[in-house]
């Protein structure tokens, strides 16, 4: 029995469809969008109505609502009882010149200069109300009175300037006239070259450290020009027999060359003398000190006429000067230690002074190295603190035995020891050191593949260099 319900029948998928697009042809591609497209924009607010639109007539204000009329203050107002003003107002007085006073050509003062101004009457009365005819003063048209002090301030400093200038030009003038021989500055200083070199050796003569000092351009914290180095120095040796020259300044020298004689002890000195002309302080003395070095003394306590201990670099008069050391175990490599300064030839040996122990300490530095070599040379290790030191395995293989190490001086060795030349150090000149080769021998056990043999060490071996700082508290032998 068949159903008579007829159900739809089902499309083929295998059938095209006459109204279906053809599977097989490409469809056509959809547009890009390249950007998108811009949000309209919101109009700005104004106040100007639309085109084509009247503009608004207005609100009408709400009703029963009135404009205000005339304004009128309050009819009770009255200022308050405790004001009064001031009943004695002055107006504050314009600045006046001092008497005598005029500004210079040119400069025209402001409209009422100087002159007191009109009293001002009260705005108000006591009770507040308006005065007639009085009202607050007001400033008229013109500069105000600091405007005034200023400009008087200005022509006051202008003035001084021109004095200054004046001053100035007259100090030029002056100068002018003194380099072409028509006038000189009046001094207290020595008005002559001649003047100035026999006042300055005449100073030194007396002792008179100060005048020579002033003289020959010296300073006051000079350790050497003193009135104490000057008296040693005239006790050493004194200045006698001055005699100086004659000199005649042509108009445009402003220095002259003074040949001076004396005598400094027994030795007469001749030499000539730099001066020049300082105008404020009289004719000075350009070369009349004499400086030098003496580097090798640092820690030693050098002094000079009795004064220090001094530095490297010193300065001092022309004359005589005893140097002496603060270390008793020092001397100098001179045979004296008196030396006649007064040319700068002079000071050339001075360089060349050096400290040196004195026989006596010569001794003592002797003693000292032979004690500690010999606690050195009674040692049996491989090692000491005078040196002598040998390795302990040597390039043949065989290695010394501590222990059994054996030091012996030789003659050689002792006589140098018996004359050891002990030599001051340049940087710390109380460390004493001596150079001087003093031999040694050694003689040790060594072993090699288990077999002992004795024998001597040719090679190493060295004896150290003695040294021995005498400003320290108790000297002891430093070997390096």
């Amino acid at each position: 029995m068949s159903d008579p319900t007829e159900k739809p029948q089902q499309p083929d998928p295998e059938t095209p469809d006459p109204g279906a697009p053809d599977r097989g042809a490409s469809a056509p591609a959809e547009p890009e969008l390249t950007a998108e497209a811009p949000e309209p924009a919101e109009p700005e607010p104004t106040a100007e109505a639309p085109a084509g639109l009247a503009p608004s007539p207005g609100l009408a204000p709400p009703e029963g609502m009135r404009p205000p009329q005339d304004f009128q203050p309050p009819q009770s107002f009255q200022p308050p009882q405790s004001f009064q003003p001031p009943q004695s107002f002055q107006a504050p007085q314009l600045y006046a010149p001092p008497q005598g006073f005029e500004p210079p050509q040119g400069v025209q003062p402001p409209q009422g200069y100087g002159q007191q101004p009109q009293s001002v009457q009260p705005a108000y009365g006591p009770d507040g109300s308006q005065q007639p005819g009085g009202r607050p003063q007001q400033r008229k048209g013109g500069l105000p009175t600091g405007a005034i002090i200023g400009i008087v301030a200005g022509a006051v400093v202008f003035v001084l300037l021109i004095v200054a200038a004046v001053i100035a030009a007259g100090s030029l003038l002056g100068r002018a006239a003194t380099s072409t021989g028509t006038a000189s500055p009046v001094t207290d200083g020595p008005a002559t070259p001649t003047e100035a070199v026999e006042t300055f050796l005449q100073a030194l003569a007396d002792g008179d450290a100060g005048t020579a000092r002033t003289i020959a351009g010296g300073e006051s914290s000079d350790l050497l020009l003193t009135d104490e180095v000057l008296a040693k120095s005239n006790e050493l040796a004194p200045i006698t027999g001055i005699e100086v020259e004659e000199v005649t300044v042509s108009e445009n020298d402003y220095d002259a060359v003074v040949a001076a004689t004396f005598d400094v002890g027994d030795e007469t000195v001749t030499r000539d003398f730099l001066t020049w002309n300082s105008f404020s302080e009289g004719w000075l003395l350009a070369d009349g000190l004499l400086a030098f070095s003496l580097p090798r003394f640092e820690g030693l306590g050098l002094t000079l006429n009795g004064v220090g201990p001094v530095e490297d670099s010193v300065t001092v008069f022309p004359g005589a000067y005893q140097l002496g050391l603060g270390l008793e175990e020092f001397q100098l490599s001179t045979d004296g230690d008196v030396f006649v300064l007064a040319y700068e030839d002079d000071v050339a040996p001075m360089y060349e002074l050096r400290p040196v122990l004195t026989e006596e300490a010569t001794g003592t530095f002797r003693d000292l190295v032979r004690a500690s070599l010999t606690e050195c040379l009674a040692m049996n290790t491989l090692s000491t603190p005078c040196g002598m030191d040998i390795s302990e395995e040597f390039s043949d293989g065989s290695a010394a035995v501590d222990g059994t190490v054996q030091r012996t001086l030789t003659a050689e060795g002792e006589a140098t020891l018996a004359n050891l030349e002990p030599r001051s150090g340049y940087n710390q000149p109380s460390v004493v050191s001596s150079s001087d080769y003093i031999r040694i021998d050694i003689a040790s056990s060594f072993t090699k593949d288990g077999v002992t043999s004795q024998g001597s060490v040719v090679m190493g071996g060295e004896l150290g260099s003695p040294s021995v700082d005498f400003a320290a508290d108790r000297p002891e032998v430093v070997w390096e």
